[in-house]
């Protein structure tokens, strides 16, 4: 994923650092003091929740004929108080079974997450203990989430929608649109799909905490299968220059290299050159015949592997690489 595009979501135990970098600078860090009256802050919790699990009680009979019990609940909006960001540390505890779906920074940071039906107690009882709890007892769980929490609202369908080029969300006809889902229910959206008029695209890309799937449809269909699903983690318009080139004949792929080459051509005198290094190049490529004339072509190979090398650096070695064969040019052309 483009880090520059993708950087609001979550993607944790990948190996490295997958912490959140929001796409704008953060609030600077500050020493804010505690809630002033916890049993009034609480109390505001509560009722916010009360909001939702009536929503959730709403949806709840259409969330039973698509999904298993333990998939059905609410999509979630954590706003933070003023000056504060949400302490995502929370997200990492398995005890309330609330699953973090992204983060992003605006005006201040927007924190969306999947509450199961079955969380919504859960998070009710943590809040009353938040509340009850005064200096010099011991701390209840979660108690430093809920005081940088302000208050809890339903994340709307329409709030997750997120054009990189700014472009207004389109209600009116049948739209093609780009959807991340919950990994773990996606199964359940292509199964209750055609019950909404909503067509799936048959390839999807997965990653560790979505899968995208492409789909085309009306809106308001759109809309009525990802909350009777509680699926969607983020709506983009979808591309129109991603062509699941497996599904196309042999004559077909040929017809899209011939149009795509008939888009190369000679970048201007000074532009910038970049060298390519690649273990292995099919020059009788129709997109790269003509991208790489023998001119710019330096082939060297591995002691042993290969004769002597047509060209080579008399700087570099050949012993310093392991792959049999690489080339090497530069790309002094680019699409129009």
């Amino acid at each position: 994923m483009d880090p520059r595009i993708y950087r609001h979501l979550i993607l944790p135990r990948l190996g490295r650092d997958g912490a959140y970098t929001p796409v704008q600078p953060p609030i600077p860090p500050v020493k804010l003091p505690p809630v002033q009256n916890r049993p009034a802050h609480a109390q505001a919790l509560q009722k916010s929740l009360t909001t939702i699990e009536k929503r959730a009680e709403a949806r709840a009979a259409s969330q039973r004929a698509a999904l298993p019990e333990d998939e059905c609940g609410i999509l979630v909006r954590f706003n933070p108080r003023l000056g504060r960001n949400v302490d995502l540390s929370f997200f990492e505890k398995a005890s309330h079974g609330v699953e973090l779906l992204s983060v992003r920074q605006e005006r201040r940071m927007v924190v969306r997450a999947f509450v199961p039906k079955k969380s919504i107690g859960r998070l009710s009882s943590a809040i009353s203990k938040y509340g009850e709890w005064s200096e010099g007892q011991h701390k209840p769980a979660f108690t430093d989430f809920f005081e940088g929490i302000d208050n809890l609202t339903v994340a709307d369908v329409e709030r997750l929608w997120h054009a990189p080029d700014g472009v207004e969300l389109p209600k009116d006809g049948i739209q093609r649109w780009e959807v991340w889902l919950r990994p773990r229910v996606v199964e359940y959206v292509k199964a209750s799909s055609s019950r909404y008029s909503v067509e799936l695209s048959p390839f999807e890309t997965r990653f560790p905490n979505a899968t995208v799937i492409r789909m085309r449809a009306a809106f308001a269909g759109l809309k009525a299968l990802l909350l009777d699903t509680a699926s969607v983690i983020e709506i983009r318009p979808a591309s129109t220059a991603n062509v699941p080139t497996s599904a196309l004949t042999p004559v077909e792929r040929a017809g899209l290299v011939r149009k795509i080459a008939s888009r190369i051509a000679p970048a201007p005198e000074g532009s910038p050159r970049v060298a390519i290094l690649d273990t292995g190049v099919q020059f009788q490529h129709g997109l790269l015949r003509q991208s790489l004339p023998e001119a710019r072509t330096h082939r060297f190979y591995r002691p042993g592997r290969k004769t002597t090398p047509t060209v080579m650096a008399p700087e570099w070695r050949a012993s310093r690489f392991s792959a049999t064969s690489i080339v090497l040019f530069r790309a002094v052309r680019r699409f129009r």
